[in-house]
């Protein structure tokens, strides 16, 4: 695939910057929405259904090319006898802009999590496996053209959340992305972080 390369178009607030101005506030608001569970007590980040839903921005680096972007993922523990494997779903966007063309990455993956229980802190790790739609656009003469392709990517990684009242975390997370466009592959590290609610 032929790749654009220019100065990037540089935002004024980054997604992933946005999504930790968000945690401060959050925490601040959480001993209102729940009680914080006392230490003695079952561990914050330990509940029946194990479900977390998960919602931030990242930063993706390709090569020379930065990407801000956003994560949503769900992610289900539900063997009581193994409490540490489960599985995970992600969906994520990332958005690269020059002044007549712009491109957008969209993931949708799925494919086994392991986690350890911990008080606090639950470290996780994962490998997905699903679809990557990257999206071309470009104006030309105040005509805009835009094309879609579709393949196949891979994404390795893992990270933490840190309890911090009742069913609410914060999460950092490291992941490495491969993905293939039309028989060319590409590869880059992603970082985020953002807000989990754990039911």
């Amino acid at each position: 695939m032929q790749r654009t390369t220019g100065p990037l178009l540089r935002l004024k607030l980054p997604a992933i910057v946005r999504s930790l101005l968000v945690a401060p506030c959050l925490f601040l608001a959480a001993p209102s929405l729940a009680q914080v569970q006392p230490a003695e007590g079952p561990p914050m980040l330990d509940h029946p259904l194990a479900w977390s839903l998960y919602f931030g921005g990242n930063l993706e680096r390709e090569s020379s090319q930065s990407l801000d972007g956003w994560d949503v993922a769900a992610a289900n523990y539900p063997y009581k006898p193994h409490p540490w494997i489960g599985g995970a779903i992600a969906g994520s966007g990332n958005y690269f802009s020059l002044p007549n063309s712009s491109i957008g990455l969209y993931t949708l993956m799925g494919g086994p999590s392991v986690t350890v229980p911990g008080h606090r802190v639950q470290p996780f790790a994962h490998a997905l496996f699903g679809v990557v739609f990257i999206r071309h656009s470009s104006t030309i003469n105040n005509v805009t053209t835009t094309s879609t392709n579709r393949d196949i990517g891979v994404t390795v990684g893992g990270g933490g959340d840190i309890g911090i009242a009742g069913p609410f975390a914060i999460r950092g997370q490291g992941d490495w992305v491969e993905y293939w466009e039309q028989s060319t592959h590409f590869s880059a590290m992603r970082g985020s972080a953002g807000i989990v609610f754990r039911f």
